[in-house]
């Protein structure tokens, strides 16, 4: 039986970053053994390539090679703004600990040229949607209590307030000032 922990178990970049700048400093006790340096150097770099967040912008970076016509039935392309933008809003989700439950799995292209986002947990769906400047989200809770946006200006540096409701009403919590 292979033990598949959560994404939000996994260690983040900022884990990795401190990680080495208290290790690697200290290389005088690899002087003797620069092969097993290497090794510890390589482990860490390929450990924090998989990352919640790299593995979700690898996602983003694959979907920017989709060209027109990349499901047979003239989708567009992406554009570079909204791969831009979703790049933008995942590192704002991520560094307020706003994305525990996305995963590259939960983003898709739109046949139009935007992106979809779900994020999920035991308390329903929040599926927003990425575009050249705005924002747009519907809520799925399992209590019913759903809400909408149909979009909303934002610098994608920042969460729009009605989504930073349903993002920690999708986590179970009361708003947050973090968030």
């Amino acid at each position: 039986m292979i033990a598949v922990l959560p994404s939000y178990a996994i260690p983040d970049q900022s884990f990795f970053e401190q990680f080495v700048s208290v290790t690697v400093p200290h290389t005088d006790m690899y002087a003797d053994n620069t092969e097993s340096f290497s090794k510890m150097i390589r482990l860490i770099e390929d450990f924090s390539m998989n990352t919640p967040v790299t593995a979700v912008k690898n996602k983003l970076s694959e979907l920017s090679q989709l060209t027109y016509n990349w499901d047979g039935y003239g989708a567009s392309a992406i554009p570079e703004r909204v791969i831009k933008n979703s790049y933008k809003f995942i590192d704002t989700l991520f560094s307020e600990d706003c994305a525990l439950y996305l995963s590259p799995e939960d983003i898709t292209p739109t046949p139009y040229g935007s992106i979809v986002m779900d994020l999920i947990s035991v308390y329903g769906l929040v599926s927003l949607e990425i575009g050249k400047t705005q924002i747009g989200f519907f809520t799925e809770y399992e209590d019913g209590e759903n809400f909408d946006s149909d979009g909303e200006d934002t610098d994608f540096r920042s969460i729009p307030d009605a989504l930073k409701k349903a993002i920690d009403l999708l986590y179970g919590r009361e708003i947050r000032s973090a968030c």
